[in-house]
């Protein structure tokens, strides 16, 4: 839940974009009006039909040909004692919001600006795409960034970052980079959180609903016992087949015990049985977020479990002195909302209201609103030329953990 961001919502904002666009350019080349939901579009059924035809057989010649094309030699991954370092290294310098994601091990490290800043990174295609902002010293964060697309570019490829925020971006435009809103970051401010009042009402009820239903609560830390692992995975499997879905990764956690060891864990019981969990992202530095990645629960777990799961935990990292609680991305929130936007995000907008088929945009928005958090953007920063589409494609490959498996998820 650090990103929130699915394969959905990047197919779906894929399949809006391709199709609209193709619409756009119909118009443009029959000298009609750009306006994409005119009526005065669907007069030219011919070549309206010519253009989503054509659109939808390059999409599916494009997924096709980077589903089998040759794979570039692959780049080392950390190992353990290398995570270790990257352990050490968050601690004395500090991390991002998505710093924790490193630990599984799926990224590639880059040492930037002299040691000075660490960027995990993917590699897909000819793209080296890093997931936020480069960890480590403020001051060196330009360096750095300059450093990482100085490493791509010996390497023949282009150097992406995924899911910048909002106080980055200066860094970014100053170095050429173009910029593309991907949503809002949602993220609470601890020291306002309490469970009296009415603006924290909804959790108060279900802690209130959840001594009724016996449900206990309690935080684990590593090593676990082989007992708890067992019913950790029981959990876990019994909500993918519920939810019809594969594990993803890079920007979306996964269950695997070596990365859940890295953290602590949120556990709900039910009578003794495991209901309920959630690993808890370890807050570097004071610039660093609290907050939760993985986060699953047993179908038939009570309604409201997960609000008594996140009444306690920012209860606990109230304690813990934590000062912001991150609840993951809203995708394509606030993207594209005014008519002077650029266009890919005005596409972007009519994914969110019109793409739930695909992702449920506005749900997961209005869920992250009742813990009346703060918003912060987050963007794709991009070196000029690249298409946004095919950037997203491969983002989604990337998360999904290849072009195969994204085609057949």
């Amino acid at each position: 839940m650090a990103s929130g961001v699915s394969l959905g919502w990047l197919l779906g904002l894929l399949l809006v974009v391709a199709v609209f666009f193709a619409v756009g350019v119909a118009d443009i080349l029959g000298q009609d009006s750009f306006d994409l939901l005119a009526t005065g579009a669907y007069a030219h059924a011919s070549r309206l039909a010519r253009g989503l035809g054509a659109a939808l057989l390059g999409l599916a010649l494009y997924l096709a040909w980077h589903a089998f094309a040759i794979r570039r030699p692959k780049l080392p991954l950390p190992d353990h004692a290398e995570l270790e370092r990257v352990r050490e290294f968050y601690a004395q310098h500090g991390g991002g919001a998505f710093a924790h994601l490193s630990f599984m091990a799926d990224k590639h490290l880059f040492w930037g600006a002299g040691q000075r800043t660490l960027i995990a990174y993917g590699n897909v295609r000819d793209r080296l795409i890093a997931l936020g902002a480069p960890s480590g010293e403020p001051a060196a964060q330009a360096q750095a960034i300059l450093d990482f697309r100085r490493y791509a570019d010996s390497q023949g490829c282009a150097p992406v970052f995924y899911e910048v925020l909002e106080p980055d971006l200066a860094r970014f435009h100053d170095l050429g980079f173009d910029l593309f809103k991907l949503g809002e970051l949602a993220l609470i401010p601890l020291a306002e959180f309490s469970l009296i009042g009415k603006r924290w009402e909804d959790l108060r009820q279900a802690v209130n609903r959840a001594a009724r239903e016996k449900l206990s609560f309690r935080m684990a830390v590593a090593p676990f016992d082989s007992a708890l692992l067992v019913a950790l995975e029981q959990v876990s499997d019994a909500w993918l087949a519920d939810k019809g879905v594969a594990e993803k990764g890079y920007s979306l956690g996964r269950f695997d015990p070596a990365y859940l060891a890295w953290g602590p864990l949120a556990l709900v019981y039910r009578e003794g049985e495991l209901i309920a969990f959630a690993n808890l992202l370890p807050g570097y530095g004071t610039q660093g977020y609290t907050g939760i990645d993985l986060m699953r629960h047993l179908p038939d777990a009570p309604r409201g479990s997960m609000d008594f799961l996140f009444a306690n935990v920012l209860g606990w990292a109230k304690e813990q002195g934590h000062a912001w609680f991150s609840l993951g991305m809203a995708p394509l929130s606030n993207v594209g909302t005014t008519p002077y936007a650029r266009l890919n995000e005005r596409l972007a907008a009519l994914a969110f209201r019109h793409g739930n088929r695909f992702y449920n945009y506005q749900g997961v928005r209005r869920y992250k609103e009742k813990f009346r958090p703060e918003w912060v953007g987050a963007y794709l920063a991009y070196p000029r030329g690249l298409w946004v589409p095919a950037l997203l494609t491969d983002i989604a490959a990337l998360v999904a953990g290849g072009y195969r498996r994204m085609l057949l998820s």
